[in-house]
């Protein structure tokens, strides 16, 4: 059973996406979501000093503008202050290489992104399955 309300952070370049999935969530659990379009932005928003609470979750996009998600991953894990986020990556390949290199710099799990809308479901349930399904 889920205490509280999941402050979940998208970093999604692709506006159609991040909107699906933003709309899935709200839907399904008692959460918020935060939004931005870039890793710059994102880093910006967590190290901000008017930020009152860093969020549970980021769920990353790896084909961003300028930082890429490998990237901000990487960035990310040397702060100390972040180490108990939890980051589910969202990309576009299939391969397994891309998977393993996302759990290797500190990811807790690699979701790939599928052009199908059938399978845009099965993403959004997936997703909701990991954060509302974890307490």
């Amino acid at each position: 059973m889920m205490t509280g309300t999941k402050s979940i952070l998208l970093i999604e370049d692709n506006t159609h996406d991040s909107e699906y999935i933003k709309q899935g969530l709200l839907s399904s659990g008692n959460c918020q979501v935060e939004m931005t379009q870039s890793s710059e932005h994102a880093l910006e928003l967590l190290t901000s000093e008017t930020r009152e609470s860093l969020p549970d979750i980021i769920l990353l996009g790896i084909n961003l503008p300028k930082t890429n998600g490998y990237d901000f991953l990487q960035i990310i894990k040397i702060y100390y202050s972040f180490i108990n986020i939890k980051v589910y990556v969202l990309g576009n390949s299939s391969e397994e290489y891309d998977r393993q290199r996302s759990l290797l710099l500190g990811a807790e799990e690699y979701f790939i992104k599928p052009t199908e809308p059938e399978k845009k479901v099965e993403l959004v349930e997936n997703l909701q399955n990991v954060i509302f399904g974890q307490s």
